[in-house]
């Protein structure tokens, strides 16, 4: 299971020309299913498995008004067309008490439940480092019940995904009470 920061930190964004004045994109994307040359040096040690063919991919992401267009390109990939729930990200963040739970992966997927949330100041579309006050985490105990915890004070990693916390709680119930004490810690001087 990977880390809830990946799910919102480190993706980047096509920027507009300068005196642009459309907000959004057209995307759009291509896969094409092409056949694997002789000593195509794939690096993949189960290469046998994939065979004589791999997919091509293109995404462009382009505005017609400026111009632009970012291209990206991969070989051997995967792709698939889910609900926003099935990565967290985009959801519609969950008010608890003086905070906001940005959701994370969810524990199966298409359940419900998640694994954790990112716990933010205020409610807004895109996260910035500096609205994040911490995370909230399920996990089982000793005799099988669920119970959450609470990490508060962030310290980022240079990357910008990565971060640890300087206090950890757990024990609690909810993750709304999780969160409610992850909102009444000290704010990291």
């Amino acid at each position: 299971m990977g880390l809830i920061t990946e799910e919102y930190f480190g993706f980047e964004q096509p920027k507009h020309g300068p005196g642009c004045k459309v907000t959004g994109w057209e995307v759009r994307y291509r896969a094409v299913e092409r056949e694997r040359g002789e000593g195509h040096g794939c690096r993949d040690p189960k290469c046998e498995d994939h065979g004589g063919q791999y997919t091509d991919l293109r995404v462009q992401i382009l505005c017609r008004s400026c111009d632009r267009v970012t291209e990206l390109t991969g070989k051997q990939h995967t792709y698939q067309h889910s609900p926003l729930a099935a990565i967290g990200y985009g959801t519609a963040p969950v008010k608890a008490g003086p905070v906001w739970l940005y959701a994370g992966l969810p524990i199966l997927h298409g359940e419900p439940e998640v694994f954790g949330y990112l716990v933010a100041t205020r409610r807004t579309e895109h996260l910035v480092q500096d609205d994040v006050i911490g995370q909230v985490r399920y996990y089982r105990t000793p005799r099988g019940a669920w119970r959450w915890e609470g990490h508060a004070q962030p310290r980022w990693h240079r990357d910008g995904v990565m971060v640890a916390y300087r206090t950890t709680q757990d024990g609690f119930v909810t993750p709304t009470a999780a969160a409610k004490w992850v909102a009444a810690q000290p704010a990291e001087k």
